[in-house]
This record gives C-alpha cells, structure tokens and sequence, in this order.
C-alpha cells in the first residue's frame, strides 16, 4: 500500500488541498499565499492534509494524526459551515486517491488496498467528527459566558427591577438586623 500511495502523492495531495480550499469563498486568496503568517488558515490546512496523507501512506494509527485532524476541523468548526461539510473533505479522499490510480493504470491495486484505505478514511472522518463536535461544544460554552455576563451587567443596572429588588432585600435585612 505505501509504494502506490507514494506513487500518486503528489498529484493526489494537490487535488485534495485544490478541492478543500474551493469550499472557501475566496479561494484564490487562500491558494496563491504559500506564507504561513499572510496565509494561516490555507497553509495550516495544506499542511494538515499532507500530514493525513502521509500518516495513511504510512499505514500510522488515526489516533496518532488527531492533530492534523484538529487543526483542519478547527477552523471550519468556527465557519459558517454545516457539520458535513466541515468534515467531509476527509471523505472526498477516497474518491480522489481513486481518480489518482485510474490515471495510473500501471499501478495496480487490490481490493484489500482499498478497503484499508476506506477504513482508515472513515476512521480519520469519525474523528473529525468528535473533534468538530468538541469545538462546537467549546463555541457554545462560551457564547453562554458571555450571555451570562451581558445579563449580570443588565441585571446590575439600578434602574433594573432585579437590582431594585436586591437593595431592597438589603435594605431590609439591615434594618432588621437583632444584634
């Protein structure tokens, strides 16, 4: 499995980060900067795709890759995109590992090969999955903090009826003070 994968690297890497980046609304933005600081959303993914397609090539665990996953789903996590799309892209690597081997027809592939390729595909997309639902999870738990700091600055306000409310429960506790 390694040597075909390394067959067809190159070509497959550039399609899958061509085709990842094309989800974005301005891709051409995220494609022509190769600089990490001017570009750190397209090269953190470029880079996070390599290291997928490396660690498959290399027959490395999923688990050892979460990174790469990470850094990926983490910035789609946070866009405007919906779960699959967020992490769909992992799945489109089948397809394009495929399209790569058909234009290879020299290389010949087992059945065997591609169902460990699916499996680990799928395994790395149930991964991205978990990771994208972490973040939305830490998205959300932030939103709620800053709610509820918005709603105590509110609440706080002395002409709100809940501050006017505590001063009087103040008021009255001191007032019936027994010492």
């Amino acid at each position: 499995m390694e040597q075909i994968l390394a067959e067809i690297q190159e070509a497959t890497i550039a399609a899958w980060v061509e085709r990842v980046l094309d989800t974005y609304i301005e891709p051409h933005a995220l494609k022509s900067q190769k600089n990490n600081i001017a570009n750190p959303v397209g090269t953190t993914i470029a880079d996070g795709l390599r290291s997928l397609y490396v660690g498959l090539r290399k027959g490395e665990p999923v688990a050892d890759l979460v990174p790469a996953i990470d850094g990926i789903v983490r910035i789609r996590a946070v866009q405007d995109f919906t779960p699959a799309q967020a992490v769909g892209f992992l799945f489109e690597l089948k397809t394009l590992i495929r399209r790569s081997l058909a234009k290879r027809r020299d290389l010949a592939v087992s059945a065997s090969v591609l169902e460990q390729i699916d499996a680990w595909v799928d395994e790395a997309a149930l991964t991205g999955f978990n990771v994208y639902m972490s973040c939305r999870e830490q998205l959300f738990k932030v939103r709620l903090k800053e709610f509820e700091r918005r709603t105590h600055l509110i609440t706080d306000r002395a002409k709100c009826p809940s501050a006017m409310l505590r001063k009087v429960d103040e008021e009255s506790s001191e007032n019936n003070c027994h010492c």
